[in-house]
């Protein structure tokens, strides 16, 4: 066998162990008309300066239907990106909400007050969302507690009732049913949603930490609304 024969035989070797390996690549030969992801329900992403730069045009031309931005956290820190990604949302068509970090060591209507600062008259569509996920050394009453003052307070203040974003085990050890009433932003990473018994009026779900959505170079995390009847509608607030 002489040595160009070989050379052949190495290199289609190669390409057939590429095209195993890395199938999409295969695809794409094949396809002048690439898959999206983001075609079955409605699609959406939520951000903060993780992420960095956004082109928010190509986002809105990707599939993607609404955007929850971090705004706030705690009693003094604002995203630094926040009002830079709400002016590009806004020149889309888009669905923009904001949410808060909740510190649930700190005074919760001190953070209200941050966070209404930088929500109302925003132009914001979503109804806000409090993400609440960490302990910070507090107990589960303390946390209820702080966390009933800041939603019902923020409720009076907007007019819609807020999300509540957390994941199953923070939910029975932390919040419990006593917040049911609240539509709920459950965050799991399967390929199917397994949520605490107990835990009612789940809107949404996120699905994904490491996203990958035309416009964004980091991961980002993925979201999917569970009513595709009513869609974003039971979501929509104006403040």
């Amino acid at each position: 066998m002489n040595y160009k024969l070989l050379t052949r035989l190495a290199v289609l070797f190669i390409i057939v162990i590429i095209c195993i390996k890395r199938p999409i690549l295969f695809e794409t030969l094949l396809s002048s008309s690439p898959k999206t992801e983001f075609t079955d329900g409605i699609h959406g992403i939520d951000v903060s300066h993780d992420q960095g730069q956004v082109n928010w045009h190509k986002v809105a031309q990707s599939g993607i239907q609404f955007v929850y931005l971090k705004a706030t956290d705690g009693i003094t820190y604002t995203d630094p990106k926040y009002s830079d990604n709400l002016q590009g949302i806004q020149a889309t068509n888009l669905a923009v909400g904001a949410y808060h970090f909740f510190e649930a060591e700190d005074d919760p209507q001190k953070q209200l007050a941050h966070f209404l600062a930088h929500i109302k008259g925003k132009g914001l569509t979503l109804t806000p969302m409090v993400d609440v996920e960490l302990l910070r050394a507090q107990s589960a009453a303390q946390i209820k507690t702080r966390l009933n003052s800041f939603l019902t307070e923020l409720e009076q203040q907007i007019g819609c009732k807020p999300l509540i974003y957390s994941y199953g085990s923070f939910w029975q050890a932390n919040i419990g049913t006593g917040f049911n009433d609240y539509p709920f932003w459950f965050a799991q990473y399967n390929k199917t949603m397994q949520p605490p018994e107990k835990l009612k009026n789940i809107k949404i779900w996120q699905y994904s930490e490491r996203g990958s959505v035309p416009g964004i170079d980091t991961p980002v995390d993925l979201d999917k609304v569970l009513d595709t009847e009513q869609g974003l509608e039971a979501l929509k607030c104006n403040y």
